[in-house]
């Protein structure tokens, strides 16, 4: 708890402060005149700093709310679903079944769905998962 005397300057520098503020509300149109100004400078950096300036004082500062840790928080929620899904792929054999409905170009063609005919590209990822698909000839 501040004493007596430290509350006596806090109060006499908060007055200070409005003071100063008042005496230098007289000169805010000649401040805006001056940024105004300074927009229809030849050099570009005066003028994106003139244009900033009455930008940043009208609308507000731009706020930065990017997360740092959202990049890494997402990649180990990935990496703990992959790991439950080959998981439980090693352990059941397969997913359960899912009703959605199928597109129109969609087929199944020998036990194998297809999009216009062709198989999708899945590369090596069910392999890769650890599951027990067999491999089919061409």
């Amino acid at each position: 708890m501040p004493t007596t005397a430290e509350a006596v300057k806090a109060e006499a520098r908060e007055k200070k402060i409005r003071d100063g503020k008042r005496d230098l509300l007289k000169h805010i149109p000649k401040a805006v005149e001056t940024l105004l100004d300074l927009m229809d400078s030849s050099d570009d950096r005066v003028k994106l700093q003139a244009a900033q300036a009455i930008l940043d004082r009208t609308l507000g500062r731009p706020r930065n709310d990017v997360d740092e840790s959202a990049p890494k928080a997402l990649e180990e929620a990935a990496a703990e679903f992959i790991g439950a899904f080959a998981e439980h792929i090693k352990t059941r054999g397969a997913l359960p079944a899912v009703e959605m409905e199928k597109p129109a170009d969609m087929k199944q063609i020998d036990g194998v769905w297809t999009i216009d005919g062709e198989p999708p590209d899945t590369g090596d990822a069910i392999s890769n998962l650890g599951g027990s698909g067999e491999e089919s000839g061409g």
